[in-house]
């Protein structure tokens, strides 16, 4: 039987191995940290909404059953199931193996799911594959993401991507995020990222943000930033 595992992180910056809740994607201890302002849904939506969430979530060991036919095709054919097909693990297999071969020709399309497919963790995964093509030109979609996605673990992945890609013309808009984010683990991510990219420009949004923020993970990883930003200062070397 498959397994979906929370969205949310531990300690060490790994997924958390508890079993997620299917209507809200975290286990019962992330669940408590999301601070997501939204109306109760009635009950027949709540209802609907358990199946919905039952019927297109793709477990996280989808990666392990990759079809072969998939993973020995042409990039051509696996853009076309990643965009088209009916089956959401075929999608999210196509953005792995996508992810795998890190084709720069590729970015438009994985943009496009990014953008419109109705599973999260195939748009998910469409944001990882786009971080590892590692181009310049796959910041505006990770960017777009970060600010738009419905979905937390979507934009949390889209930050570890930015962080991971050094992208200092995203920078800013990781700041605002980290300043106004409800959700804890995005936040997070925004500030590691921001650690990671060294803009020391922003280093009064990452102070207030380590004195204030309402997390005490955020304010640590706010620190963490700020500290290496001023080590970055301290040797000469800016973004």
């Amino acid at each position: 039987m498959s397994v979906v595992r929370c969205f949310g992180l531990d300690s060490a910056r790994y997924r958390c191995a508890n079993h997620a809740r299917a209507e809200t994607g975290f286990c019962d201890h992330h669940a408590r940290d999301q601070r997501v302002h939204e109306s109760a849904p009635n009950l027949s939506a709540r209802i609907f909404a358990r199946w919905r969430g039952n019927a297109t979530r793709v477990p996280d060991n989808a990666k392990c059953a990759v079809p072969f036919w998939l993973w020995r095709g042409s990039s051509a054919k696996i853009v076309d199931h990643l965009l088209n097909d009916a089956n959401a693990r075929t999608r999210w297999s196509a953005a792995f193996t996508l992810r795998k071969r890190r084709d720069p020709r590729t970015i438009e399309p994985l943009w496009r799911a990014l953008q419109s497919d109705v599973v999260a963790l195939v748009r998910q995964q469409s944001a990882v594959a786009l971080g590892k093509i590692g181009t310049s030109r796959a910041i505006n979609p990770l960017i777009e993401a970060l600010w738009h996605d419905r979905d937390p673990g979507v934009r949390q992945a889209c930050a570890i991507a930015l962080g991971n890609l050094g992208a200092a013309s995203a920078a800013r808009d990781l700041a605002r995020v980290l300043e106004h984010e409800q959700t804890i683990f995005v936040s997070w991510d925004c500030a590691v990222a921001l650690g990671q990219i060294g803009d020391a420009t922003l280093a009064p949004i990452l102070a207030q943000c380590a004195r204030d923020h309402r997390a005490e993970i955020v304010r640590r990883a706010c620190a963490d930033a700020l500290a290496k930003i001023q080590i970055r200062q301290s040797s000469g070397i800016e973004r």
